[in-house]
């Protein structure tokens, strides 16, 4: 793969959420071309709440039932470590709007929000700098609008 593609507001498929379309095809290739594949979803928080956990079981049921011995997905916080990313053959990176993050995490911290965002979110924005988590990935889902 040659860096990140950017997939972002495609419409959907009967058969999948149309965002995440261009993984499936990409983790498709993969499988007939290696004996087996590793693939990792990390993002930001609130990318990924619903969302990213649909995608993983979306991709992961796609995949796993036919693939079950050669399809392996690890989907989280810190999952694309520099300690752990050149173990994955495919990386993807799932991101979305602030004003989507903040009214996602607002809905799922609920009081916990302030401390959440004075905290968790600025550790997680260094570590994707630092380690350079999105310029690393196969691909970039933009979840704004996806749900």
């Amino acid at each position: 793969m040659n860096g990140p593609k950017m997939a972002q507001d495609r419409a959907d498929t009967p058969s999948c959420p149309g965002v995440y379309a261009h993984v499936w095809e990409q983790i498709g290739t993969l499988l007939k071309e290696r004996p087996r594949v590793l693939a990792a979803i990390d993002g930001r928080c609130g990318s990924r709440t619903g969302c990213g956990y649909r995608a993983a079981i979306w991709i992961w049921n796609g995949f796993a039932g036919k693939f079950w011995n050669r399809f392996i997905l690890v989907e989280g916080s810190y999952s694309q470590h520099p300690l752990l990313a050149d173990l994955y053959d495919y990386k993807l990176f799932l991101t979305c709007s602030q004003t989507a993050q903040e009214k996602r995490l607002r809905k799922r911290e609920g009081e916990r929000f302030d401390g959440f965002q004075k905290r968790w979110i600025p550790m997680e924005e260094r570590y994707f700098t630092r380690c350079k988590i999105p310029e690393s990935c196969d691909e970039i889902v933009d979840t704004t609008s996806a749900w």
